[in-house]
């Protein structure tokens, strides 16, 4: 994954340690457990039919043969050396308690070095790229 360590890379990989691990945590609106809701792979439908009782959808994984999020095995570059624990906490995109859960699995990940092409690279990054090649 390129930029494992930026808000999007911690959030996925994070997700498929949450469910993998059957994490639970606290928010403001009482214990929330991990799901797949949101994964297009998951939970997304398709229509695959029409009929008298009226049109039949499946899930998208039903039709398509995918593999389970839960058995992906995740590694990426970042132009940041930071692990992903840290990344994690600097990207403040899961609720503190979920974070506190993930962290023993997320410190064990660090980035790949990588390349810094400042065209694509947001300009506020330079001072993060000390994992380079």
């Amino acid at each position: 994954m390129v930029g494992i360590g930026g808000n999007n890379g911690t959030t996925i990989l994070g997700g498929i340690i949450a469910n993998k691990e059957k994490i639970t945590w606290n928010t403001k609106k009482g214990v929330q457990t991990a799901n797949m809701l949101g994964s297009m792979t998951q939970c997304s439908t398709m229509k695959v039919a029409d009929s008298i009782e009226g049109e039949v959808f499946m899930k998208l994984k039903e039709v398509i043969p995918m593999v389970n999020p839960e058995e992906l095995v995740v590694t990426g570059w970042d132009i940041n050396s930071m692990d992903l624990a840290k990344a994690m906490k600097r990207a403040q995109v899961f609720d503190y308690e979920l974070q506190q859960k993930l962290e023993p699995f997320l410190k064990e990940y660090t980035p790949l070095k990588s390349i810094y092409y400042p065209d694509f690279i947001a300009s506020n990054q330079e001072d993060r790229a000390d994992n380079l090649v």
